[in-house]
């Protein structure tokens, strides 16, 4: 979004109020009986759009503003991915869920109840008012059978979070792949990426953990095709270049098609 100072603000904020009021098909904005392939393709054209890092230059009410847009988007991109729960929702919003039907045949018969014995006349009590009833003693009305229940407000404190905290814990990671330590950087790398599946340079730094992972338990051809896709994503990253270039003395033709030398 190239809008920027207060032109940002005030679509960031029109956009917010519009996805508030909306079910998860209005805020990706896609039909009722749109496929999975087509919750994937909205969700990503969204996030090319209200991405918090194409606000990272804003005001600071743009940003936070932006945190949130992107919140709504990935509940609804969750709340929909999944086929089971996009059809309770698309149910819910055609107004096509179906009614139990009750089989007559299977129903239970009715009770007979044996007739009330007489009892022995009792001596007349002071009349006393009745109590008003216990309204602890209600019971609380049910929610709707088959509908997703509400997200707490705790979870988008942590999407927050983990929004604020990303820049910080991809150093952290690069960190340990510095020191050697390539599981423990695999693995917070592997965190981040399902967080933000969309960044391309932890995907690069994922794809290279795993290599050099592999090549240390000696696992030759997995670390050689983690390299590999490591060097896809960024053709220019001289330490996977170096280390499959290591990797492949020895082994006669191995890579000379991958560099174009013979």
């Amino acid at each position: 979004m190239p809008e920027s100072g207060g032109d940002a603000v005030s679509k960031l904020r029109a956009e917010l109020t519009r996805l508030g009021a909306g079910n998860p098909f209005q805020v990706l904005g896609i039909p009722p009986f749109a496929s999975g392939d087509a919750v994937r393709s909205a969700f990503l054209a969204a996030a090319k759009r209200f991405h918090p890092t194409l606000f990272a230059l804003q005001t600071p009410e743009a940003r936070e503003l932006s945190n949130e847009v992107f919140l709504l988007i990935r509940r609804a991109y969750g709340e929909l991915l999944d086929d089971e729960r996009r059809k309770i929702w698309r149910d819910r919003v055609t107004g096509t869920a179906p009614v139990p039907k009750v089989d007559p045949t299977k129903a239970d018969p009715p009770k007979v109840e044996a007739p009330p014995r007489p009892e022995a006349p009792k001596a007349p009590a002071a009349a006393r008012p009745e109590a008003p009833p216990d309204p602890a003693r209600r019971p609380l009305p049910r929610p709707p059978r088959g509908l997703p229940p509400p997200q707490p407000k705790r979870d988008v404190k942590d999407l927050l979070e983990q929004v604020r905290t990303r820049p910080q814990r991809i150093e952290d990671a690069l960190q340990q792949l510095r020191k050697g330590r390539f599981r423990q950087a695999r693995e917070a790398l592997h965190l981040i990426a399902a967080e933000d599946p969309q960044n391309k340079r932890v995907r690069t730094y994922l794809h290279f953990a795993w290599g050099m992972e592999h090549r240390e338990n000696g696992n030759l051809d997995e670390a050689a095709r983690e390299l590999e896709r490591s060097l896809k994503l960024d053709p220019k990253f001289a330490e996977a270049e170096k280390a499959l270039r290591e990797l492949g003395k020895g082994k006669k033709g191995l890579f000379s098609k991958i560099f174009g030398r013979e």
